[in-house]
């Protein structure tokens, strides 16, 4: 298995000996100066865009780098195979951690899928589903959150970061960077947009309310607001969390 930890420490070693400081090293290669220190402490490796640069300004090889030491050229051969070796094991963990991740995440909407299935029968049928329902509620939150995107700057970043996991086309650093971190803030948004929207209905509420009869009903058609904003916000976690994966493994730029 590859040691990301001893890697770390050869990177630092290198560096060192160049008399190099992380900035000077991060600015050669192209990255940031806490890119490197996660590297030097074993959070991350130099993905592939980087690593020749890296092995270039430290003057060492790939296989060293892999290895975490020097290599004589007595043993290159021999230490070049393990270094393959081991890059086809970790590739193959890889695969399987994949497979998991597929297994699971059906697994998960099946049983949220039996579990509304269940609610919606214990509530009366299949006319329950109106319940869950309110077109204007959901057009409020995500209408929000939009303006919002838009005001701040983020909306384009935001609408990138799902061509990012979902596309073919190939995007560099710092576009995965912009389109996580506007992400990771539509994470916050939405919940005070759902706020937003759930006061606004509340208001609404209590300005038209004539009497008590139809209180629950109308409360409970305002909470939907907070539904849907939950339900957003889990629909927008797993983006999240792959656009932070190609970031800091693929692509280890912040």
């Amino acid at each position: 298995m590859i040691n990301q930890i001893k890697i770390g420490k050869f990177i630092a070693e290198m560096r060192k000996e160049k008399a190099l400081t992380q900035r000077q090293l991060a600015e050669q290669v192209g990255v940031s100066d806490k890119t490197v220190s996660k590297w030097e402490t074993g959070r991350s490796m130099p993905d592939n865009s980087v690593i020749m640069d890296v092995c270039m300004v430290l003057e060492i090889n790939v296989n060293e780098l892999l290895l975490g030491e020097r290599i004589s050229e007595e043993n290159y051969v021999d230490k070049a195979e393990k270094n393959m070796i081991e890059l086809v094991k970790e590739s193959e963990r890889q695969r399987k951690k994949g497979n998991w991740s597929v297994v699971g995440t059906i697994l998960g909407l099946l049983m949220l899928g039996l579990a509304s299935i269940g609610t919606i029968f214990m509530s009366g049928g299949v006319q329950a589903i109106g319940y869950f329902i309110d077109v204007p509620s959901l057009l409020l939150v995500v209408g929000t959150t939009f303006l919002v995107l838009v005001v701040s700057g983020l909306l384009h970043d935001f609408l990138q970061g799902f061509c990012i996991v979902c596309g073919r086309k190939e995007y560099n650093q710092n576009e995965i960077k912009d389109s996580w971190m506007a992400m990771k803030m539509t994470l916050l948004v939405i919940p005070l947009a759902g706020i937003f929207a759930f006061v606004v209905g509340l208001v609404s509420l209590m300005a038209t309310l004539e009497g008590l009869d139809y209180l629950g009903a109308n409360l409970a058609v305002a909470m939907l607001t907070i539904f849907y904003s939950a339900l957003l916000d889990i629909f927008l976690i797993p983006i999240t969390v792959r656009l932070r994966k190609k970031l800091f493994t693929e692509s280890p730029n912040e």
